[in-house]
């Protein structure tokens, strides 16, 4: 059975979604994560290894190149991530 847009959006929908939202942002601060950290994790997952400069994982994941140095900051000093140098200039990193 397929629901209309406007059920979707009927209170008692809106309150499961809200559970469900709110138990896994419970989650995920359980773990010491945001939701955005979890999102570059996924996406670091996603492209399994490639080096992937910071601003290239901000247009993947849709958000300000700031807010990735932020997430990969915390990542990192939660042993989720690693910066590395890429190959052939020192100066450029990637997670």
């Amino acid at each position: 059975m397929t629901q209309t847009p406007s059920a979707l959006f009927d209170s008692a929908n809106f309150v499961v979604l809200y559970i469900r939202c709110d138990a896994f942002e419970r989650c995920l601060r359980a773990h010491g994560l945001s939701a955005t950290q979890l999102a570059v994790l996924l996406k670091l997952e996603e492209i399994d290894g490639a080096e992937t400069a910071i601003q290239d994982l901000a247009e993947l994941v849709r958000v300000q190149p700031n807010v990735v140095t932020q997430a990969a900051n915390e990542l990192e000093r939660l042993g989720f991530a690693e910066r590395c140098t890429r190959s052939g200039d020192g100066r450029s990193k990637y997670l």
